[in-house]
């Protein structure tokens, strides 16, 4: 049984997600970067080795 979280067939999929958002995801994550909070968040990443 493989890991999912690191599936090197998603690897590409996962990258995609990270480079375009959907409105949905737009809308909160503008909010976040532009509000100044002095925090850092990321995105779709893998969680587990």
């Amino acid at each position: 049984m493989s890991i999912v979280h690191d599936n090197k067939i998603l690897k590409n999929r996962r990258i995609e997600l990270r480079k375009n958002q959907t409105p949905a995801e737009e809308k909160p994550w503008s909010y976040l970067r532009n509000s100044g909070l002095k925090v850092k968040f990321k995105r779709q990443q893998k969680t587990m080795k």
